[in-house]
Parts: C-alpha cells; sequence; structure tokens
C-alpha cells in the first residue's frame, strides 16, 4: 500500500507514530478542556440575569426599558456637557487665534482686491445682470407657461419668483 507521499505503510519509524498519536492526544484534550470551560462559564456567567421562576408582566418589563433608556438619556447627556465645555473653551482659544493671525491678512487681501479690480468688478456686475437677466426672465415665463399648462398654481407669489 503507497500513502500520498509515496512510502509504504508501515515504513514508518516508531517515534514518528508515537509523535502523530501525541499530537492527536493534544489535541483532543485541548478540545474536551474548552468545551468543560464552555460548559461550566455559561453556567455561572454574571452577564446575565440570573434565572428565577417570577416572570415580568409586560408592563414591568416596559417600565425597567424605559428606566434603563431614561437613565442612559442622561448619561448621554452628562458626558455631551462635559466634553461641550472642554471643547468650547479651547475651540474659543482656537478663533481668538485665527482671529489674530487672519484678521490684518484678510483685510489687506481686501484692500488689495479693491485696489486692483474696484473699477472692473462695477462693469463685470453690469455685464453679468445684462447676461443673467433675460435668461432669467425667459425661465420663469416658460416655468409659468408650463404651469399654466399643467394647472398648477404656484405656492405664493414671493415663492413664484
Amino acid at each position: 500500500m503507497k500513502t500520498s507521499a509515496g512510502a509504504a505503510v508501515g515504513t514508518r519509524p516508531y517515534f514518528a507514530l508515537r509523535r502523530g498519536l501525541a499530537e492527536i492526544m493534544k489535541r483532543s484534550l485541548f478540545f474536551i478542556a474548552m468545551a468543560c470551560l464552555a460548559a461550566g462559564f455559561s453556567s455561572v456567567c454574571f452577564a446575565q440575569a440570573p434565572a428565577t421562576d417570577d416572570k415580568l408582566t409586560r408592563e414591568e418589563w416596559q417600565s425597567r426599558v424605559n428606566a434603563t433608556r431614561e437613565r442612559l438619556k442622561q448619561w448621554r447627556e452628562e458626558l455631551q456637557l462635559e466634553r461641550e465645555k472642554q471643547v468650547g473653551q479651547k475651540r474659543e482659544e482656537l478663533r481668538q487665534d485665527r482671529e489674530e493671525q487672519l484678521g490684518p491678512k484678510q483685510e489687506e487681501l481686501r484692500i488689495d482686491r479693491e485696489e486692483r479690480f474696484g473699477a472692473k468688478q462695477e462693469e463685470l456686475k453690469r455685464d453679468r445682470e445684462k447676461r443673467i437677466e433675460p435668461k432669467r426672465d425667459e425661465l420663469r415665463r416658460e416655468r409659468d407657461e408650463e404651469r399654466d399648462q399643467k394647472g398648477i398654481v404656484p405656492p405664493s407669489p414671493t415663492l413664484a419668483r
């Protein structure tokens, strides 16, 4: 008889057979030990409520659930307030630092922009109004015509624009 390795059965030395048997016994003992531990811990698990014969009514169960939810809600609110206290102080410090660092630079950039584009800004604004207003009026007319065809009444005069 040949094994998958190609050697004849019975040609393995005696110590190799003993080593394989010892390995199988170790594994089986390990499995048995794990099964015993699992069975033992499940019977004395502290995370589960103790098994009692008295059953809770639906109202009692619901009141316990509501009480637990309320405690969790209060706990979350307390944690959120603590976080806000810690973060709020730091946020204010960061805002002041940012204003100190960027404030003068922003003002400088605004003045520079006005100097470079001051007259040009007004021209661009007028040009934009010339191009956009006719198109906006056309879109409004199309929308109003479509509403009239479908019989849709605009929600209010201020929103119809």
